[in-house]
């Protein structure tokens, strides 16, 4: 009867996969524990799912769709040290992209710096032109550390080393009250500083003078007592300690005191 029907199909043939841009974590050092991962996934047919893997390793973390075209995913617990993450992101035609990958590093863990064998106990005293300080380090990371010194009025001197030098000598210094410090630094720039410690550099005898009612060297009195009296000018003035002898030098008496005047009656 020569009747005839037809009907048309059409289709699309989807074979690219998705176009992945990394957003995070990125090629650099981040000082948390806690990483977001995050891509742009864009496809001419809906983008089905992401998910990644760290280091080569063979569990697979799921990614959420939270901000079109982005996809996250959040890890709290990440350890220290360098991580490589793999990418995947697959279409409704199952087209996967499984090519982009980043290396990033984690250092969350703050550098230890003390002070050691060497260094003057902090408020001390000394006759000399010269300051030492040596430091004990813990840091599997490092990157610097810098050592400050400053005088009553200024910086005096600061040094810098990108290798793990933990010693410096300051010398040629003049008689002046020092302060100092070091501060290392890692990678991820967490940081530690010592104490700030004080040093008196001293090399002037203290200028003394007896005064009145003192007696002149030499003289007799009829009494059963020496009377003394002394000023002392010094910048660092600790004590003056006035001690009696007799013609056989034996000690009879001494006194101490604190302030730039003594006297002492015996």
């Amino acid at each position: 009867a020569g009747n005839e029907n037809s009907t048309s199909v059409v289709f699309t043939k989807d074979t690219a996969y998705p176009a992945v841009t990394i957003n995070s974590p990125l090629n650099q050092t981040y000082d948390t524990n806690s990483i977001t991962f995050n891509v742009t996934a864009t496809d001419g047919s809906d983008v089905d799912s992401c998910w990644y893997s760290l280091t080569g390793g063979s569990v697979n973390y799921s990614m959420t769709e939270t901000n079109p075209p982005e996809w996250d995913g959040t890890n709290s617990s990440m350890t220290q040290g360098s991580h490589t993450v793999n990418y995947y992101c697959n279409d409704s035609s199952n087209n996967l992209n499984d090519t982009e990958q980043e290396t990033f590093f984690i250092d969350s863990i703050y550098p230890l710096i003390d002070f050691t064998t060497g260094t003057e106990d902090n408020d001390t005293a000394f006759s000399r032109n010269w300051i030492f300080v040596n430091v004990s380090v813990t840091e599997d990371n490092f990157e610097n550390i810098t050592y400050r010194l400053y005088n009553s009025t200024e910086e005096v001197n600061t040094t810098t080393y990108t290798t793990e030098i933990k010693e410096i000598n300051w010398t040629s210094l003049s008689d002046e009250t020092y302060t100092y410090n070091v501060t290392i630094v890692d990678v991820a720039n967490n940081q530690n500083t010592t104490e700030t410690r004080t040093i008196i550099l001293d090399n002037v005898a203290p200028v003394m003078n007896y005064v009145n009612p003192t007696e002149n060297s030499g003289v007799s009195r009829s009494r059963n007592y020496i009377e003394i009296n002394i000023t002392a000018l010094d910048d660092n003035l600790d004590s003056i300690v006035i001690k009696l002898y007799n013609l056989t030098h034996d000690q009879i008496n001494s006194s101490t005191t604190t302030s730039s005047r003594a006297n002492s009656s015996t």
